[in-house]
Order: structure tokens, then sequence, then C-alpha cells
């Protein structure tokens, strides 16, 4: 419901609120280990920032480590590992200092 909260207020009052980023990763940020959040979540949150073009490093680095600890295989969905190949190129393009790559292939 946070993701939903977020990009409804953001695309419907077409305003950037960075306070909102601030407080959205520092609430996914302690969220990010539990059992409950989905590795899509993840890769939600970190395609949320990255339409913004935000790469706090910290929240980066640890979605990109879950990231690549979460084992893809035949049954994942094409749109997930779509996803992954879509945030990698805007790590990689406009995040380079960061150093992250995400690679779903690697899990094959």
């Amino acid at each position: 419901w946070l993701l939903f909260f977020f990009f409804f207020f953001s695309c419907d009052c077409l305003l950037f609120n960075e306070q909102l980023f601030r407080a959205i990763a520092r609430n996914f940020s302690a969220r990010l280990h539990e059992e409950t959040t989905s590795p899509q979540a993840v890769v939600n949150v970190a395609w949320s920032f990255c339409v913004f073009s935000l790469y706090p490093a910290e929240l980066m680095r640890a979605l990109a480590h879950r990231i690549n600890q979460t084992p893809v295989g035949s049954v994942t969905p094409v749109a997930y590992l779509s996803q992954l190949v879509q945030l990698d190129n805007a790590l990689r393009l406009d995040a380079p200092a960061l150093l992250l790559r995400l690679d779903p292939r690697k899990h094959l």
C-alpha cells in the first residue's frame, strides 16, 4: 500500500517530494530482510527510486544485495526478469559511481 500511495501522490500531484522518498527509504530499509518482504516488492522499491533518478547509496546497495541473493529459475516470471534488466541498466547508466550490477542470468 505504501508504493500505491507513493505513486498516487507523486503522479497525481505532479510533485517531487524528496522527504517522502527519504521516509520510504528509511521504512523499507528496516523491513528489507523480513520474510514477508517479497522479491517483487524489493525490485519495485528499487525501480521507484530509479524512475525519479534517486539513488541513495546505502539503500541501493542493500536492495541490490537482496536482489542478487534471490534465486531465479525457470519458474521466475518473465516480467520480474525484465524489470531486473531495466533496473540494472538504470543503475549502470545513471548511477555508475555506485558500482552496482544486477545479473539475474547468473542464477539460471
